[in-house]
């Protein structure tokens, strides 16, 4: 999986360069890291791993301090094929079900974002994160959400960093369980800003047929 979307990223990148134009490129990330933690009882660092990836929960109301649990769900995406490139947007895209329908209440969550390391680890859960966003959805209906990451994105990769994380945070005093329904992606549009030289449009041009030779196996 990951050299297709390699090279659908290099023919990508190889027509927008050779056409010497501004149009965007998109290309679509699947998590490198996808997983959620508990953190039981809470206290800000990471106990345990979920089964399910992409579960999150807050219970604290009416319980006993040693059952109170908090799960957040953690997301990691491999940006290093993005290195010098100009973004021109970038959009986290997730649904997410509420598991409990009898409960009526408005459910919230709190997204945050950090420097990866591509591998899961429960100390994910208590690395240094910069707020991003709070978002809120209705119990009894799947809600969908696409979150504009542009300027973290291009903040990651000003700095060189591989990997943009995620963490999604639930909110409140009582969040029962709710799911992460398919594969979060990370969409990436760039663009190629500048006009190549013949060598470089040699080189890409060979690139592109690489790819596609790579499409009819």
């Amino acid at each position: 999986m990951k050299s297709q979307i390699n090279r659908l990223h290099l023919f990508c990148i190889t027509i927008l360069v050779l056409l010497g134009t501004s149009l965007a490129c998109g290309v679509e990330l699947s998590p490198t890291v996808w997983t959620s933690i508990n953190d039981s009882p809470i206290d800000g660092t990471g106990d345990s791993f979920n089964i399910e990836a992409g579960l999150l929960q807050r219970m604290v109301a009416g319980m006993l301090p040693a059952d109170t649990v908090n799960s957040s769900v953690i997301l990691e995406y491999d940006i290093s094929g993005f290195a010098g490139q100009t973004i021109s947007q970038a959009t986290l895209d997730l649904g997410i079900d509420a598991l409990i329908f009898d409960d009526p209440q408005i459910r919230a969550f709190d997204l945050f974002f950090y420097t990866g390391n591509g591998t899961a680890d429960l100390t994910d859960l208590s690395i240094t994160a910069t707020y991003l966003d709070t978002l809120a959805y209705s119990v009894g209906s799947s809600s969908v959400f696409s979150i504009d990451v542009s300027s973290e994105l291009s903040l990651m990769l000003d700095a060189d960093e591989q990997f943009l994380g995620f963490r999604i945070d639930p909110i409140g005093s009582r969040n029962p369980a709710s799911m992460i329904n398919s594969t979060p992606l990370l969409n990436i549009d760039q663009v190629a800003s500048s006009v190549p030289e013949p060598a470089t449009v040699l080189m890409l041009s060979l690139g592109s047929v690489v790819f596609l030779g790579g499409r009819k196996k």
